[in-house]
């Protein structure tokens, strides 16, 4: 049987809680390894072990601070700062050629037109300096497993007017959301390559960049026990359904990789 190791920051709560609702859902072994960015940043890979820096945080939430990558079928790495997120912080006050509906609108005061080469080299530099990207650089040196990258959940629809996403939503009403969306797809391939890009789930969205609610309501807390909810107000973190699907999207894109 496939085995996998995921590992990732409070975002791979999704998948772990997922998977221990349904562990026969899925034709794989997998092992958990979860932490805050800054514990997985400690992460150093030594004689083909991934050997934590932060190991009273790992041993805390993992019960382990060495993890060795032999046997592992495939290395997936969860979220992780491959967001749509640094995608709009880099474009802001920026415009270019197809981000404006009708094209041959005028650019607003402040905006810099640039090309929309120099828009996709700018988003892969961001992600490539990302924690995720830096993850699997790392770990690629330790095994010949594929390497798989899930895409970290956009926000959640809040509503019109929402300002945690105010970013999202002046792309959706300036009528640009899905072209930030190809360019961010776009960019966090070339970033993670030979890693594999592996996007939002499709059915979870709520247009181009948001998560619809009943894939975030219910999250919760990247924790040992896995039973601390979220906030009512947590606009970041996906759910078990939501981890659910991105684990089918994961079987079905390794099966070729295992046939």
């Amino acid at each position: 049987m496939t085995r996998l190791l995921i590992l990732g920051n409070s975002h791979v709560a999704a998948l772990k809680s997922a998977h221990a609702a349904e562990p026969g859902r899925w034709p794989v072994e997998v092992d958990f390894l979860g932490a805050p960015g800054g514990a997985l940043d400690s992460l150093t890979l030594q004689d083909g072990a991934l050997v934590a820096g932060a190991a009273e945080v790992f041993e805390r939430l993992n019960g382990r601070a060495v993890v060795p990558l032999a046997g592992y079928d495939a290395v997936v790495i969860a979220g992780c700062e491959i967001s749509m997120f640094r995608a709009l912080s880099v474009l802001r006050g920026v415009i270019w050629p197809g981000a404006v509906a009708p094209p041959e609108a005028p650019v607003r005061k402040g905006q810099v037109l640039v090309s929309r080469a120099l828009v996709e080299e700018a988003v892969t530099a961001s992600l490539q300096a990302a924690l995720g990207a830096r993850l699997a650089r790392l770990i690629a040196g330790g095994t010949d497993a594929p390497i798989v990258v899930t895409q970290q959940p956009n926000p959640c629809w809040l509503g019109e007017g929402a300002a945690p996403v105010a970013a999202f939503l002046r792309a959706r009403q300036l009528g640009y959301a899905e072209e930030i969306a190809r360019i961010f797809r776009t960019a966090a391939g070339r970033a993670l390559a030979p890693a594999v890009l592996l996007p939002q789930p499709p059915e979870t969205l709520r247009g181009p960049v948001f998560t619809r609610p009943v894939f975030s309501q219910g999250s919760v807390r990247l924790t040992r026990e896995m039973k601390a909810a979220h906030d009512g107000d947590d606009f970041l973190h996906a759910n078990a359904a939501y981890g659910a699907l991105v684990l089918d999207q994961l079987v079905a894109v390794l099966a070729p990789a295992e046939a």
